[in-house]
C-alpha cells in the first residue's frame, strides 16, 4: 500500500521510513503486529534480500549456479 496516498487522502503527516528515517512511500502489513513503513530504495532493498534467499532456498548454487 502506498502510505503516502493514504495519509495525504485522510490528512496526517507522513510517516517516516522505519530503515533510514526518510520519507516513507510503502506500508507493509501482515508481517508484524503493526507492520512497517518504507521508503521505495529500502523497499526494494528488502524484495532483493528476500528474492536472493528464495533462490539459494530454492536452486542448486544459488540464484546464477
Amino acid at each position: 500500500m502506498l502510505s503516502t496516498k493514504v495519509a495525504e487522502a485522510i490528512g496526517i503527516d507522513v510517516p517516516e521510513c522505519d530503515n533510514c528515517h526518510g520519507t516513507s512511500t510503502i506500508a507493509i502489513t501482515g508481517y508484524s503486529r503493526d507492520g512497517f513503513d518504507l521508503c521505495s530504495d529500502c523497499a526494494l532493498q528488502l524484495a532483493r534480500k528476500l528474492m536472493e534467499d528464495l533462490c539459494e532456498l530454492l536452486t542448486r548454487g544459488g540464484r546464477h549456479g
